[in-house]
């Protein structure tokens, strides 16, 4: 029996990609290997969003080459593949194929292709959604993105935004609760964007009805609000309570109204700020997390010192913040005003060095509470994620209990009483 072999790159969407193209294979009578030398097909899902992912898909990809058996044909797929093929068949002689994001469906028609395969048809049907951790799954609402940002290489690999149908989502919620899953995270490019495809009218804020009806499930998570598109009701949805969390990760890349323009990100500051403060008057304990870009072309000193003050005037609970890469197709990257990368770096590590202290005066607030906990892990400690701690991103809650308590297991969901806090995570004692 032919075994594969299948290593992902990048973020949540390629794992959900994955999970899809392992189903595929198993279901035509593969194996999977854990280990590179006993496989007949090996393929690396590769991400092409920066250099460094780039860096790390052709790193992988060599070093895969350089472990496998005699005749095993390796498969560059994904998004670098999706959108750089010609370029890296030159540049890497040691793959046999490049096939785009959707390669599940051509490797099932011919698993030892060569040479290059053009972009398949994106089917949004069942098989999107993947294992984050023990008990928590990632979901996705849509894949494709429309919002035109600058920077961004995502609409030219993965095209146009396409919503799946909520009667495919809903399904396919129920099968993750009948396996146990307890925490469903809702995924897209733009999540606040969903609407089902036959239905304009029923929108996320519905959807997240019929999904909190599902027994089984004990969360739901939305990651992903481009802030243009983060719309009232959908706010008062998420601080209604019950399944849905009040967690907002609401990506806004630039604090600064003059990068903000140049990013074509369809806000200003006075606009994220009101959102800030909107969601914190309904509810203190609303979790926001964002993500910033650093060294966009044309920030200035000025620039950095406006976004460290404003990062300490709203506050988020978490943040992160990547370094700008120069990505080719671009309109950014042909602006003028090209930072350094020694300028860049210095600038991320003062944006982290700042947020580290932000978010250990934010976690302060939950010593003394009790929060329910999806437990992830049992040895060598046991470790889990409260309400405002999404998989893979945030931190994490340690905890103890007494010989006296009963045996606690990965997926389980259970109370610990918060005693200490540090700069991104919790500790406490099982309740």
């Amino acid at each position: 029996m032919p075994a594969f072999y299948l290593a992902t790159l990048g973020c949540a969407k390629n794992i959900v990609d994955s999970a899809g193209a392992r189903l595929a294979f198993l279901a035509q009578g593969w194996e999977e290997t854990l280990h590179p030398k006993e496989a007949d097909l090996l393929i690396v899902n590769t991400c092409g969003f920066i250099t460094q992912a780039k860096e790390e898909s052709i790193e992988t990809m060599l070093e895969l080459s350089a472990q496998r058996k005699p005749g095993a044909h390796l498969v560059m797929a994904g998004c670098f593949a999706e959108r750089n093929a010609a370029e890296l068949r030159a540049a890497l002689p040691e793959a046999d194929a490049f096939i785009g994001i959707h390669f599940a469906e051509a490797l099932a028609k011919n698993p030892f292709a060569k040479g290059i395969h053009p972009a398949q048809t994106y089917h949004p049907v069942f098989g999107a959604s993947a294992e984050a951790e023990p008990g928590a799954a990632w979901l996705k609402l849509s894949d494709g993105c429309d919002n035109g940002c600058s920077y961004c290489a995502i609409p030219m690999i993965r095209g146009a935004f396409r919503a799946r149908a909520h009667t495919a989502i809903t399904e396919e919620a129920r099968l993750l609760a009948a396996k146990g899953i307890r925490e469903l995270n809702l995924i897209a490019q733009d999540s606040a964007r969903y609407a089902d495809p036959n239905d304009p009218s029923y929108t996320l804020p519905r959807l997240l009805d019929d999904l909190e009806e599902i027994d089984g499930i004990r969360w739901i998570r939305i990651l992903y609000l481009h802030p243009a598109s983060l719309r009232e009701d959908l706010i008062e949805r998420m601080l209604v309570g019950g399944k849905v969390l009040p967690y907002f990760d609401i990506p806004v890349q630039a604090l600064v109204d003059a990068t903000l323009r140049r990013m074509r990100r369809r806000v200003n500051y006075a606009h994220i700020r009101a959102l800030v403060t909107h969601i914190r008057s309904q509810n203190p304990d609303a979790i926001l997390r964002t993500t910033l870009i650093t060294g966009y072309p044309g920030e200035t000193s000025v620039d950095h010192r406006e976004t460290l003050q404003k990062m300490r005037e709203l506050a988020f609970d978490k943040l992160g913040c990547f370094i700008y890469s120069r990505e080719e197709g671009t309109d950014a990257a042909r602006e003028a005003g090209q930072v350094s990368q020694r300028t860049k770096a210095g600038r991320y590590d003062a944006i982290m060095r700042l947020q580290q202290g932000i978010s250990a005066e934010r976690l302060k607030r939950f010593v003394g509470q009790t929060l329910e906990v999806l437990v992830s892990e049992t040895k060598p400690s046991l470790s889990g994620r409260s309400y405002q701690d999404s998989p893979d991103v945030d931190g994490m809650i340690s905890f103890t209990k007494t010989a006296r308590q009963s045996a606690v297991r990965a997926g389980d969901m259970v109370q610990v009483r918060i005693t200490a806090s540090g700069a991104y995570d919790l500790s406490g004692e099982l309740v």
